[in-house]
């Protein structure tokens, strides 16, 4: 803002042609004188004393000026004041701080020029402006006050009642701007007054000084609302009305809510449901009770009031009940109740004594202080309470009562004492007969209804109870739906389920004998027989645990025993031979074992549609001779099931219903009192059956059982190795040759691809998944095999390894196919040849071997497969080389050997090299050399006659 703005400063002609000395005539002005060409400036003595500049102040300069004023404005007034050396003027208002005390200064200067146009000096004049600018903040801030102030204000002329100023909440309330409001007059807003009532209340205003009356005032829209009006009567230069207006809206609506709040209780004092005296705080005299309170004295209400507030209770403890009353007027947050917890006692009129409760609180009215009191019946809340005790003094023998029958009988005896009824009886469930059995009863109950029966599962009113956990309440058992019994003696009834314990029964030979609070009380002494038993529940629970405990920690040792014993088993099932030794030494060594009585393993014979025992242990050895081991589907034996379901039985308990299976009964005759059977299955091949009997019961828990089911199967791989291993041992074998139709199988669709046959003449396993396989295919072109391969998923790899006279392949092949099949099982194979659909496969096997066993493991993997089998018995040379090869090589020697020779590692120009072959193996290059040196030594070794090193 400038001066110009204001219409206040410095005026624009006071500068021209004055020196800055002669501007100390003018008050309040300081100047100063700038030689442009020097830079040379004057200050006056007022300037001086203006900006706080010494004594010797021709030491400063124009330029110090912009060092005294207060940030952010130093630049802008460096910028300004500096605009003379242009030859411009300015006229600026900054402040600035001089010891201390903030200054604002108002600023002009204009600049002097010679006949060239330039600068040559500059002229300064100065005034300390800080007065004016704190009565402008001042009157800002009051008018900023007033016109937001809550209240509007107007200023009326008293004689014309013309409004000249208002606030803007004046505008606000009324919905008018500042310019429309000025030119309307008292009337205008107030219907109430006309300019005849106006003048005599104006004359009112000008005598008494001050008057306040409520009225309406109009707004611009037409619309009214209540205000309060504080009009004063002010003369300064003239005479004026000063209203303040408040709207009183909310105010009326809170008083008329009153009003209606106060008509409300006189109606809901007199509706309550709980007895309400009102008493003088002074006096104690009754001025005011309710219905209910007339109710409960037994008296009109019109003589209750007026009585003194100690006729409400009893006569002889007037003074106690005086005492009580003073200390709440003193204090209203006083408890209402004595000390030593007696309870209140009203009187009626006829002397009876009533329980009460008191809620009261001190009111003021009209001048007088109140006391409001709420009475409350509690007579019932005694009875509970005296209950409750009664109760708790119970609960407190429940804790010691041990057994179900105990907590019963407590239950009852305290029912006697807290409910008034003819009697009460507590249902247990028998968990043995599935009935609700009595286990308490009272004496009365006993002598009305006679000998309490059992109540078994079916539509009765306490087994329904049981079973749906919700109680039920008759007012008279005969009539009520549902619980219709027309006989008996008992009419009101009351039943409690006690949870999954049973039924907790009250009954009464009158109609209508139990309220909700005998219900409650009930329902309360219900709930502590219910915790009492559950506690006991728990303490048994408890009890069978650490018993539990003590059988598991002697089942984890008798656990620790059977692993110690299985390890013992496994290092003698690698060092065995054969069969008959691995069988035999197995059921020695679990007889050995103090919890296990007998055992033996047996192999089922298709011919003879039994199971064979192979070998036996323990006592008594003459059992199997007195039991069936055909595998008819009727025989239930634990042995039989085994080997029909390929599965592990357990028998915890033989003597479970042993008349209703003749093997129970005969296992029982010989001392047995457990069982166990394990298929003995490798690779889903089974090699018979272990049964393990015991002469304690429980003896084959859940651990053992899969201790012994683990045992179950390295026994069978044990048997599968000892099988491959002595395939070809012993004084003669069988030549049989397999011709299977039907197969899907990876060479079948090879062949069917080609067109042609195939002969597989060497099969290695690699890994657990991958096979190495040698093959020739008859008129089938290399790159036709190739192009085949690669569409058949089951082929990783193929090369061909090729001689003058015959193509050999040599593939990679992933998952098993009928020939690994056929080897996994213990057939030594000699060849298969493949064409079209059929594949004929020439192998030996043992005498000992079962060629139906082999078929049915060949229909498990394969049952689309159709087998025919062709067998001669023969000591051909061929096999004697066999047997050599079989004597003198390790397997892995042997499988070394024998890829080598097919991958044409032998052949002139060699078809593989070492470290191609070891990869094909999965073997180092130095491993496979290794072994192949060693075959070969072992084989000369043997023909030459010298000892084999393997």
């Amino acid at each position: 803002m400038n001066s110009n703005d204001r219409g206040e400063g410095l005026p624009d002609d006071c500068l021209r042609g004055v020196h800055p000395r002669e501007v100390e005539t003018i008050a309040g002005l300081g100047s100063w004188y700038v030689d442009l060409e020097r830079n040379d400036t004057e200050w006056s003595e007022m300037a001086s004393e203006i900006l706080g500049f010494p004594s010797d102040k021709d030491s400063y300069g124009h330029d110090d000026v912009p060092s005294l004023v207060v940030s952010p404005g130093k630049e802008v007034v460096r910028q300004e004041r500096n605009k003379v050396f242009n030859g411009e003027a300015f006229d600026i208002e900054y402040r600035i701080e001089v010891e201390g005390t903030t200054k604002w200064i108002h600023e002009r200067a204009e600049c002097e020029h010679d006949d060239g146009g330039n600068p040559v000096a500059a002229n300064g004049v100065l005034q300390d402006i800080t007065d004016l600018k704190e009565r402008e903040r001042e009157l800002e801030l009051f008018r900023n006050l007033v016109d937001n102030a809550c209240d509007g204000v107007l200023i009326v002329d008293p004689d014309t009642s013309a409004i000249i100023d208002v606030n803007g909440t004046a505008c606000r309330l009324l919905g008018y701007d500042h310019e429309e409001l000025v030119s309307l007059s008292v009337p205008d807003i107030t219907p109430a007054f006309s300019m005849e009532t106006w003048n005599d209340f104006a004359a009112t205003v000008r005598e008494n000084g001050t008057e306040v009356i409520e009225s309406e005032h109009q707004r611009k829209d037409g619309s009214t609302f209540p205000v309060e009006l504080r009009i004063s009567h002010v003369s300064l230069e003239q005479e004026y009305h000063v209203a303040t207006v408040r709207d009183i809206t909310e105010r009326k609506e809170r008083e008329q809510q009153l009003e209606a709040a106060h008509k409300r209780y006189r109606t809901l004092i007199d509706a309550a449901p709980d007895p309400i005296f009102v008493a003088d705080a002074d006096t104690g005299e009754l001025i005011e009770a309710n219905a209910a309170a007339a109710a409960l004295r037994d008296q009109p209400r019109s003589e209750i009031i007026g009585l003194h507030q100690t006729a409400l209770h009893p006569g002889e403890e007037a003074e106690r009940y005086q005492e009580l009353f003073d200390d709440h007027v003193e204090d209203p947050d006083a408890i209402g109740r004595f000390d030593d917890g007696e309870p209140n006692y009203l009187t009626t009129t006829d002397g009876s004594r009533v329980p009460v409760s008191i809620n009261s609180s001190t009111v003021s009215l009209d001048d007088r202080t109140l006391i409001h009191g709420i009475f409350r019946d509690i007579s019932e809340q005694r009875r509970y309470e005296n209950a409750l005790t009664g109760i708790n003094t119970a609960a407190q023998e429940l804790l010691q009562a041990e057994t179900d029958a105990e907590i019963a009988q407590i239950t009852v005896e305290t029912t006697t004492g807290v409910l008034d009824a003819s009697g009460c009886v507590v249902y247990l469930y028998d968990n043995h007969s599935g009935e609700l059995a009595p286990a308490a009863y009272t004496e009365d109950l006993d002598e009305v209804l006679g000998t309490l029966q059992r109540i078994p599962p079916g539509d009765s009113v306490a087994w329904r109870v049981f079973t749906d956990r919700k109680r039920e309440r008759f007012d008279d058992i005969r009539t009520s739906d549902g619980g219709c019994n027309a006989g008996t003696p008992i009419r009101s009834e009351l039943l409690i389920p006690l949870g999954e314990h049973g039924v907790f029964l009250v009954g009464d030979t009158s109609v209508g004998a139990f309220d909700e609070m005998t219900e409650k009380i009930a329902g309360a002494l219900a709930s502590t027989a219910e915790a009492a038993l559950d506690r006991a529940e728990r303490t048994q629970t408890l009890r069978e645990r650490e018993r539990e405990s003590q059988v598991q920690a002697e089942r984890l040792e008798r656990i620790d025993q059977l692993n110690d014993e299985i390890r013992t088993i496994m290092q003698a099932l690698i060092q065995a031979q054969c069969r008959d030794a691995i069988i035999r030494y197995v059921c020695d060594s679990l007889v050995s074992l103090d919890r296990f009585t007998y055992a033996w393993i047996g192999e089922p014979d298709p011919a003879a549609s039994e199971i064979g025992v192979s070998a036996r242990a323990g006592a008594p050895q003459n059992y199997l001779d007195t039991v069936s081991l055909d595998l008819e589907p009727g025989n239930t034996i634990p042995s039989v099931r085994a080997a029909r379901e390929r599965t592990t039985v357990t028998v915890p308990r033989i003597a479970t219903a042993p008349h209703q299976t003749e093997w129970r009964d005969t296992a029982l005759r010989h001392g047995f009192q457990s069982g166990i059977s394990v298929p003995l299955v490798y690779d889903e091949f089974s090699y018979g059956i272990m049964t393990i009997y015991s002469d304690q019961p429980d003896t084959f828990d859940d651990r053992t059982e899969s201790v012994l089911t683990e045992l179950g199967e390295l026994v069978g791989y044990a048997l599968n190795t000892s099988e491959q291993r002595n395939a070809l041992l012993g004084g003669e074998t069988i030549d049989v040759t397999f011709d299977l139709t039907g197969a899907t199988d990876l060479f079948v669709e090879f062949a069917d691809h080609l067109s042609t046959s195939i002969l597989v003449e060497n099969i290695i396993p690699r890994s657990e998944e991958t096979y190495l396989v040698h093959f020739q295919c008859e008129d089938a072109g290399s790159v036709d095999v190739q192009a085949v391969a690669e569409e058949l998923s089951s082929v990783a790899d193929l090369r061909m390894i090729s001689e003058a006279d015959r193509t050999v392949y040599e593939a990679v092949v992933i998952g098993d196919c009928l020939v690994t099949t056929l080897a996994t099982v213990g057939a030594n194979i000699r060849s298969v040849v493949v064409t079209g659909s059929h594949c004929r496969v020439r192998a030996s096997i043992r005498e000992e071997r079962e060629k139906q066993t082999l078929v049915r493991h060949l229909k498990t993997e394969y049952p689309d497969v159709n087998v025919a089998i062709h067998e001669q018995t023969t000591t051909s040379p061929s096999h004697s080389w066999m047997r050599l090869l079989d004597d003198s090589l390790t397997g892995r020697q042997r499988d070394i050997l024998a890829t080598a020779y097919y991958s044409g590692f032998f052949d002139q120009q060699r078809k593989r090299t070492g470290t191609e072959i070891a990869d094909l193996l999965d073997i180092s290059q130095p491993a496979f050399s290794t072994q192949l040196r060693a075959a070969h030594r072992n084989l000369l070794s043997t023909l030459f006659g010298e000892e084999s090193e393997k």
